[in-house]
């Protein structure tokens, strides 16, 4: 072919399998005329319009039916198959000069036009994608989509599944019908009305039995939804919503207050698009998927209404253990781990908050994130006891009443302190499994058995550079505000979620976490400036206005601290530091307790303990917000000269 010395072979293959059907044209709500929606909509007297209907049923079928002739009207069609982004013209025009000359290839003044040509196609697409890039990376819509596309790629089509007897399945109907099955699987038909339940402190329990609907309510509920064009059983996505929530305030609010009072919801609220998610990469089996529903967002709307009213009521009256950390306002993660919901989590959370009291073991401590339990004892050997294990007993009778099943697989046994005994603990008499590195991961943080942060560390440093390499294999932008930006985005949440939980202090573990952003930095600077030579990792920092990751995670331990003292979030300290009141008003001095192991003294109480009680009186007397917004200028490295000598040696300098 051309100048080639190589043979070509021509070939048919021939397959049995149905062309791709062209997709739907789809609505483009983030580009219809709110303007006049919303003129149209204004209009309405809504009195009228409803008084017809006799039932919440009616009503909503009248409304969405009323909007979906509004959206046929107001609203751009566009099909998918034509929003591929097309080069512009001059890009076109060369490529079809280069396809030319490529017939004439043999003649050698026809080759260098081509060769010439080439490096100035190359040069003007990457031009153009570099272009095209800066724009969508600079616009708060497009930015994170654009991320999203090549950082957490999503494929379209599902995957072969593996079905019964091995077999591979590749019908789009079958996996559909299979994966039903599944989800259907993993619910209970236990009738559990006629079971007791376990409340013992709350003797009079106390209940609400009414949800406020007004306008107001409303129309803020509303206002907090996200602008996405999101798919629902009834096409009528957030963004619609939101951009006429002037407007649509009032039918909602009726149809809203209709449903309460009738204990009542329109059918199509009961539908959902069940998506598929998978639990792992490189999903085989039906078991290895989640189903995520699609529901309406007025159904939504509802169920966030009716969330924060039970929320309020719920925290009001003391309902929930003070060892359920999940799904809970002034809780979280780190807040589990060192010691805005909606409707389906809260009422979770709810059905199990008399498990402590019924579970109660003398010794055993347990402490609740939603569904993930941990249950723990200091183990006593002058007794012949086994506390966990009868916690364990108490806990499968527990679920069996309930209807709850144990998901033994997941289940394991972390084993602390060289005298430990390692005793075996059973559920429905099989094994609890110890994991053969000696760690478990627990909310995203793996805790080792000599209570060190390697594999932890280990873990999201390999998973923040793959991260980093992903983006700098990805864009081409040489602009420093927007790859600053994305590792700000992107890479650092990897390394520093939680982080008041492990913040190491052996100096390889901070070396290896500040390697990945010193990286990061120095590929942005080399690629900026690729004839400079590279500055240290301070001068760096200074370049792009960036922090030391020691000094965020100084800044996160004073931050949580700080709300702790406050009392804006509640975790049991465990007797790691004690206060002294001074003579001086309002003063009061934070002093650590005295530590027999290195593990007890960097743990985040006694190790905050210690910085805490030097920050500026100022500082230590502000409220949660403000002490916050301080301390994104505090300057940390001032704050650490200042720290008596035998402090400093705990900090290193990058």
């Amino acid at each position: 072919m051309g100048s080639s010395d190589h043979n070509s072979i021509l070939f048919d293959i021939k397959l049995n399998f149905k062309p791709q059907s062209k997709s739907n044209p789809k609505y483009q709500f983030n580009k219809a005329n709110y303007s006049h929606i919303n003129g149209i909509i204004a209009n309405i007297d809504w009195v009228l319009f409803f008084y017809d209907c006799i039932d919440v049923e009616s009503c909503y079928n009248k409304f969405l039916s009323f909007l979906h002739t509004i959206i046929r009207s107001c609203v751009p069609l566009s099909n998918k198959s034509d929003s591929f982004e097309h080069f512009p013209a001059h890009i076109q025009g060369l490529h079809q000069y280069r396809k030319n000359l490529w017939k004439g290839i043999s003649k050698p003044h026809i080759k260098e036009k081509f060769i010439e040509t080439s490096n100035k196609l190359e040069y003007e697409i990457s031009k153009f994608i570099r272009n095209r890039e800066n724009k969508k990376l600079s616009n708060i819509k497009t930015k994170f989509d654009y991320i999203s596309s090549f950082i957490k790629p999503k494929n379209p089509n599902m995957p072969s599944l593996i079905g019964q007897n091995n077999q591979l399945i590749f019908s789009n109907q079958i996996k559909s019908d299979i994966l039903a099955d599944q989800f259907v699987s993993v619910f209970s038909n236990q009738n559990l009305s006629s079971q007791p339940f376990f409340l013992s402190r709350h003797p009079q329990i106390p209940t609400i039995s009414t949800i406020s609907i007004d306008p107001q309510i409303v129309f803020d509920t509303i206002s907090k939804l996200d602008n996405s064009n999101n798919t629902s059983p009834d096409c009528i996505p957030n963004i619609f919503y939101k951009k006429c929530r002037d407007a649509l305030v009032i039918p909602l609010t009726h149809i809203f207050s209709l449903s309460i009072l009738s204990s009542k919801i329109p059918s199509i609220w009961k539908k959902a698009i069940i998506n598929p998610i998978p639990k792992k990469t490189n999903p085989q089996y039906p078991i290895d998927f989640r189903p995520i529903s699609l529901l309406c967002s007025s159904s939504k709307i509802l169920e966030k209404i009716i969330s924060n009213e039970l929320q309020s009521f719920i925290e009001s009256h003391k309902i929930l253990p003070a060892c359920q950390h999940g799904f809970r306002k002034s809780h979280s993660v780190s807040t589990q781990l060192l010691e805005d919901p909606f409707l389906g989590p809260l009422l979770f959370i709810t059905f199990i908050s008399d498990l402590p009291a019924y579970c109660s073991t003398k010794g055993i401590t347990i402490k609740l994130f939603a569904d993930d339990l941990k249950a723990y004892n200091i183990f006593n050997n002058i007794t012949n006891e086994f506390p966990l294990q009868i916690f364990i007993n108490k806990f499968e009778e527990y679920c069996h009443l309930n209807g709850l099943k144990i998901a033994i697989e997941k289940c394991s046994v972390l084993y602390l302190g060289n005298s430990n005994p390692s005793t075996k603990y059973f559920i429905n008499d099989i094994v609890i499994s110890q994991t053969s590195e000696d760690s478990v991961r627990d909310l995203g943080i793996y805790f080792s058995h000599d209570l060190k942060w390697d594999k932890h560390i280990n873990i999201i440093t390999r998973k923040a550079i793959r991260c980093s390499y992903s983006i700098f294999k990805s864009i081409k932008s040489k602009n420093p505000k927007i790859l600053t930006n994305l590792l700000n985005i992107y890479v650092r949440p990897i390394l520093e979620f939680s982080s008041p939980v492990f913040n190491p202090h052996l100096e390889k573990d901070i070396k290896s976490i500040e390697k990945v952003q010193k990286d990061f930095l120095r590929w942005v600077f080399r690629r900026i400036n690729p004839k400079t030579e590279l500055p240290d990792y301070p001068d760096l920092l200074r370049y792009f206005k960036q922090e030391s990751l020691l000094y965020r995670r100084i800044k996160a331990d004073l931050n949580l601290f700080h709300q702790h003292v406050c009392g804006t979030i509640s975790i049991k300290n465990n007797n790691s530091y004690f206060i002294n009141k001074a003579n001086t008003r309002g003063f009061q001095n934070i002093v650590p307790i005295a530590c027999n192991t290195k593990a007890r003294f960097h743990s985040f109480f006694v190790r905050t303990a210690r910085l805490y009680k030097f920050i500026p009186q100022h500082m230590r007397n502000s409220t949660p917000e403000h002490f916050s917004r301080l301390l994104v200028t505090f300057d940390i490295s001032q704050f650490i000269d200042s720290l008596p000598n035998h402090l400093k040696r705990h900090f290193y300098n990058f």
